[in-house]
């Protein structure tokens, strides 16, 4: 590699201005779900049965971007908010906690909202159930839906359409 004038290579020191290391990211993502940590789609829609790691995915996708594109202000959507922390909110804390980077990382257990200390980047944990609650979120620069839309729910068709043409309303798109 090229030397330069501070003795190290640029990828050397690359590395030691970057607060985090990702070098173990194929090795702590899933295979299927891997290529698409850098998709920058508006929609992602991940299929696959139990265990099939759709729901470890979108936390660890979450977490990579609030750690590198600062100003992110994420929304999870559960149909019923009183499952969200055994369930996404739970998912989040294990990616934390794998990656060993939970210090870095606020909870507000009253109002599910978990804060990356450094930028203030976030993510809310909001129920589908309370559209009040859901109407008042605004600036959202990105959504996880976590619904069965093989139900077809009314209800949860129409509160995903709220979700996605009112409320995602930012600088950056996925």
């Amino acid at each position: 590699m090229q030397r330069h004038g501070l003795g190290k290579s640029l990828p050397e020191l690359w590395r030691a201005n970057l607060k985090f290391s990702f070098q173990n990211l194929p090795a702590v993502v899933n295979d299927t779900f891997y290529p698409l940590l850098w998709a920058q789609e508006r929609y992602l829609v991940l299929k696959g049965g139990r265990g099939s790691g759709k729901s470890v995915f979108i936390p660890q996708k979450m977490t990579y971007r609030l750690l590198t594109e600062p100003g992110h202000k994420f929304g999870v959507f559960r149909r019923y908010r009183k499952w969200l922390p055994q369930s996404c909110v739970a998912e989040f804390q294990s990616v934390l906690d794998r990656w060993k980077i939970d210090d870095y990382f606020s909870f507000n257990k009253v109002d599910l909202i978990l804060t990356y200390k450094e930028t203030g980047a976030s993510v809310h944990f909001i129920g589908l159930d309370d559209h009040q609650k859901i109407k008042s979120f605004s600036g959202m620069t990105g959504a996880w839906i976590e619904v069965d839309v093989r139900t077809g729910k009314a209800v949860d068709i129409q509160r995903i359409k709220i979700v996605d043409e009112e409320l995602i309303i930012g600088p950056k798109d996925g």
